[in-house]
């Protein structure tokens, strides 16, 4: 029998990523609710434009197994909740020369996270450790504001030239509640520890404040119908946050300075080398639809698709068929109302109505796979 890190045999792991090779099922109830409003005022040469949002998202695991073998190494439970409200203001203007916009943001979002895991080979067998760390809970809260300014603006030099240039600028603030970062349960005759004290370091509740100027400018030059030469300097954000499995794991925002020119033109030439992870060679999309008029009830529109998509790579390496998705087709439909003075509608849609069985992703971590499938 052979094994993996000298410990697993390798009869308790399976690397297809259409198999499960597990000693405890694997089930979870995930719930998302969301909602989307969009209102425009025309103020004659300007539009005024508000875009407000909100979801709220729920996932709870039954206990399952975090080891992804068939040996009982340690099983995991997992309950997160999330909400989220956003508010997006621009105005917008355009004229014959000039496109411009200008516009605020505010985001607003709490995150709860509670991590239970049991460790049934920590108590007993070949990982058995002294004392047995019978169990460890990591729970955290997570609140977070983002506020935003921004300004961008395209000018028409001529019919091939134009610049173009925008301003942003960030305002962030999260407080981070991880009051028992892996609380570990020795079990009887032992009270519950913090690793976080075993290590000396603190405990609660900590906090960051980022703020952030990023930006564009550039400019275009469309010489003949169906060609785009470019080129732009740009200042990208990534913000700052928290880790959750490790003590006042702090991390800093992210600033990056980009140059960029290129050029878009309607086909371009096959390079040679390994595939690009998720791109196919080819896909195809065809889509039908028709309105039967109600007359002052309104209209009801029928709307089917058809998706089809060569094969393509799921990992870098390209190492045998299980890095690659075969190509598949899927079909899609949908029925849509409209009232008759268009303020409000209704509609009901079918995705994969075939179900088709197909990967969007994969990660690789031994002893196995972990694939993302399509949705159903």
């Amino acid at each position: 029998v052979s094994f993996v890190f000298g410990l697993i045999p390798t009869t308790a792991v399976d690397f297809d990523p259409r198999e499960i090779r597990a000693d405890a099922p694997y089930g979870s109830e995930r719930q998302v609710t969301g909602l989307s409003a969009q209102v425009d005022w025309d103020l004659g040469t300007m539009t005024l434009r508000s875009l407000t949002g909100f979801v709220d998202y729920s996932f709870q695991s039954a206990t399952y197994d975090g080891d992804g073998t068939a040996l009982d190494l340690f099983t995991v439970s997992r309950d997160e909740t999330s909400q989220s409200l956003s508010q997006e203001f621009n105005l917008i203007g355009t004229s014959e020369r000039i496109d411009w916009l200008i516009g605020a943001y505010v985001l607003d979002e709490q995150v709860d996270l509670a991590l239970f895991t049991t460790t049934p080979a920590i108590v007993s067998g070949p990982f058995a450790q002294t004392p047995p760390v019978r169990s460890i809970s990591n729970p955290s809260t997570e609140d977070s504001q983002s506020r935003s300014v921004f300004a961008d603006a395209t000018v028409r030099l001529s019919e091939q030239w134009s610049v173009f240039g925008g301003l942003r600028q960030i305002w962030e603030e999260r407080d981070f509640d991880n009051p028992n970062i892996l609380e570990l349960n020795l079990g009887a005759g032992f009270a519950p520890i913090s690793a976080c004290t075993l290590l000396g370091l603190p405990d609660g509740r900590i906090s960051r404040e980022d703020e952030a100027t990023t930006g564009r400018v550039g400019v275009s030059f469309f010489p003949w119908e169906g060609a785009h030469f470019y080129g732009q300097a740009s200042r990208g954000y990534k913000s700052g946050g928290f880790g959750v499995s490790a003590c006042r794991n702090t991390f800093e925002p992210e600033e990056l300075d980009a140059l960029e020119a290129g050029m878009k033109l309607t086909s371009e030439p096959t390079l040679p080398g390994p595939r690009l992870n998720r791109p196919p060679d080819w896909t195809a999309t065809l889509g039908a639809q028709y309105r039967f008029a109600l007359g002052d009830a309104g209209s009801v529109t029928a709307r089917a698709d058809l998706y089809a998509t060569d094969d393509y790579a799921l990992r870098p390496y390209q190492r045998s068929r299980l890095d690659f998705q075969a190509g598949y087709t899927t079909a899609a439909g949908s029925i849509s109302y409209l009232s008759d003075n268009e303020r409000w509608g209704a509609r009901a849609w079918v995705r994969n109505a075939t179900d088709e069985d197909y990967i969007v992703g994969m990660l690789t971590s031994l002893p196995g796979r972990l694939a993302t499938y399509g949705p159903p």
